[in-house]
């Protein structure tokens, strides 16, 4: 059973020092993940949408007490900084719950969105789902061991930390700058309270 928090407690996190730039344009209108995730079970991850709490989330069967990814105020916050710098070529180095994709494939200046995701079973519960355009392409591979020719102006890596890492971080940082255009950045995922 997955301990939900009263709508109450959520929508105050949720809305709590947002401004209405942050929220409206990137996550609100067309971007705005309610509008078309439903809970959606699966083998070993599954999708919990709460309409009336504005609440979504990803979860492993292996750890539901904490979510992989949702779109609490503190995901949104952390991921405000690679919305505003997408451009061009961008790669995102995990899909969870999708919440980036939506403003990142809508900027006019995003020429493609390459998104590199691990588990096919996430790609399954999450992809059907959101109405994603020409810009966007699924990879099913480790992003770590993904290889192509094409180089990027942004990559970003939000992805989750094998035992044996220990800093994730200084690890996509490094493994990316071969994917680099000569002007990009390597951005990784930094959890914002």
């Amino acid at each position: 059973m997955v301990n939900m928090p009263t709508k109450g407690i959520l929508n105050e996190n949720y809305y709590f020092g947002l401004t209405p730039l942050d929220s409206d344009s990137f996550y609100g209108g067309k971007n705005h993940l309610n509008k078309y995730l439903r809970t959606k079970f699966g083998k070993r991850f599954f999708v919990i949408s709460d309409q009336m709490a504005s609440f979504i989330g990803l979860f492993d069967r292996r750890s539901p007490q904490n979510s992989i990814m949702s779109n609490s105020y503190a995901e949104k916050k952390s991921n405000l900084e690679v919305i505003n710098e997408a451009r061009g070529d961008v790669l995102i180095a995990g899909l969870g719950i999708g919440l980036i994709v939506l403003p990142i494939m809508n900027k006019p200046e995003v020429k493609s969105v390459d998104i590199v995701e691990l588990r096919k079973e996430i790609i399954d519960l999450i992809v059907p789902q959101l109405p994603l355009n020409d810009k966007v392409k699924i990879i099913n591979a480790n992003a770590f061991s993904f290889q192509t020719d094409k180089k990027y102006d942004i990559i970003y890596s939000d992805t989750n930390a094998d035992e044996d890492t220990v800093n994730l971080g200084a690890v996509a940082k490094e493994y990316f700058k071969q994917y680099l255009k000569k002007e990009g950045k390597v951005l990784v995922f930094n959890w914002v309270k």
